[in-house]
Parts: structure tokens; C-alpha cells; sequence
């Protein structure tokens, strides 16, 4: 989901939020003020797959200084079973935010493509009607991709690093070490096969709405 407006107090904001529009390269600060191991952990493994398709790198920010942040959000400002929001970039009031819901418990493969999603959001993708993309509003079914429209809203907005296969899709693999860090909240773990990487797959949990 999109956040209409901040998630945090204005004195804790990001101060250089204004990198996540660039439209050549971007430097971009994360800061994880968030406890969860399992979300620090996965928010920088889609960091990871964001920097290789855009001309983009990233690094840990704790400072005011960063261009996101990473935390719970207010009550307030999740709709009936939303699990995560990020800030619009196209609205005034964009600061780099992303809030994630605590009363929400996740799988390592949830919480991966959960980040990549809300991460999207904050590079300017809106949400994508088809199921196969990994910005359809709700997931995670397995084998979600990057898809033609999402990579051609993306390079309107940001320089490309990498292009599309011959059918228009770019796949997102989850790590291999997916399952090191469990959720505060759940032990369940997932498995990765083969071992080099495996592609995105559904938990069996009920749908997320992201």
C-alpha cells in the first residue's frame, strides 16, 4: 500500500528522501529502526535486487541523514489487514518512509517480497493489476516478477541497470540465506532449491494486502 502521509514524527525523518527521485544515480541511506531481524534482514536483501536492476547503491544510515526509514507504523495508518505502507513519491508530503504492521507476523519469503513491494512503491511504481507482478496489491501467490509495465514505469523515472527477458518480465529470486533470521514474531522457516536461489513462492498464509 501507499502511505498518504507520514508515519513518523517530523523529527524523525529522513533528511535526504529527495535521492529516491533522482533520476541518474542514486546513493541511498536506509535506516532500520525497526527490531524485527527477520525485516532488517530482508530489506536489505531487496535493497540488493533493487541496486541491480536500477543504477542505484545503497547503504546502512542510522543518522538523519538517510534517504529511508524503516519502522513500525502508527495504528492509524494501515487499512483492515494492510501489512506494510510506503510513502508516495509524487505527494508533497513523501519523506522515504516505510511502516510496517506489527500485529503482522511473516514467513522469510513473505517478508522478502513484502520489501521488494513497498520499496517499488517508493521508487514511484503504483500498484500493477496483473497477478504476476510483485506490485499486485495482493500477494504472495510464487513466482511474482518485475512485469513490462512495472519495468516501463520504472525507467521513465530512473535509469536502468537491467533490462527485461524476451517475454517483458524480470524475475526476483529469493537469497539463499532467507531462512537465517527468524521473525520476532513466528519460527516457521523456507527452504531455498536449489541452492544457488529459488523463485519467489506463497507461504500458505492467507493473502497479504500490500
Amino acid at each position: 500500500m501507499i502511505l498518504s502521509s507520514p508515519a513518523y514524527a517530523s523529527d524523525q525523518m529522513c533528511a535526504n528522501y529527495a535521492e529516491i527521485r533522482n533520476v541518474g544515480h542514486m546513493n541511498i541511506g536506509v535506516n532500520f529502526d525497526i527490531p524485527d531481524p527477520l525485516i532488517r534482514q530482508q530489506f536489505r536483501h531487496a535493497m540488493d535486487f533493487w541496486a541491480k536492476v536500477l543504477d542505484m547503491e545503497w547503504h546502512s544510515d542510522e543518522t538523519p541523514r538517510c534517504a529511508i526509514r524503516v519502522s513500525y507504523g502508527t495504528p492509524e495508518v494501515f487499512d483492515f489487514d494492510d501489512i506494510a505502507q510506503a510513502d508516495d513519491p509524487d505527494l508533497d508530503t513523501f519523506r522515504g518512509d516505510v511502516a510496517f504492521n506489527a500485529a503482522y507476523a511473516m514467513t522469510p519469503v513473505d517478508a522478502y517480497s513484502v520489501c521488494i513491494h513497498e520499496i517499488g512503491h517508493l521508487l514511484g511504481l503504483d500498484h500493477n493489476p496483473n497477478p504476476i507482478s510483485v506490485m499486485h496489491a495482493v500477494g504472495v501467490k510464487g513466482g511474482e516478477k518485475l512485469e513490462l509495465a512495472d519495468l516501463s514505469a520504472l525507467s521513465a523515472r530512473h535509469r536502468m541497470r537491467q533490462r527485461n527477458n524476451a517475454e517483458g518480465l524480470l524475475s526476483i529470486d529469493l537469497p539463499v540465506d532467507t531462512a537465517t533470521e527468524p521473525s520476532i514474531l513466528i519460527a516457521e522457516r523456507a527452504e531455498c532449491v536449489p541452492a544457488e536461489a529459488c523463485t519467489v513462492r506463497g507461504s500458505g498464509q492467507p493473502e497479504l494486502l500490500l
